[in-house]
């Protein structure tokens, strides 16, 4: 919200508030699937490796959790 603020020049611009949700909405979607389908982020080689050979994301690591009934 600050950097909204300060790229606005310090103003409540009703366009930028629209943006701004739309773009919060996204990051949450994509949140959401990494947590509870499929792991986005690429942080470890050994990740890297895993999508080079299968092809394919890693399912995530609390999606496998629920799947097993260990939540």
């Amino acid at each position: 919200m600050a950097l909204q603020y300060y790229l606005s020049g310090w103003q409540i611009k009703s366009k930028n508030l629209m943006a701004w949700g739309i773009l919060a909405n996204l990051f949450a979607i994509l949140e959401h699937v990494n947590y509870y389908n499929k792991q986005l982020m690429i942080d470890k080689k050994s990740d890297l490796i895993y999508l080079i050979r299968n092809k394919k994301l890693k399912t995530a690591s609390l999606a496998k959790d629920i799947m097993e009934g260990k939540f």
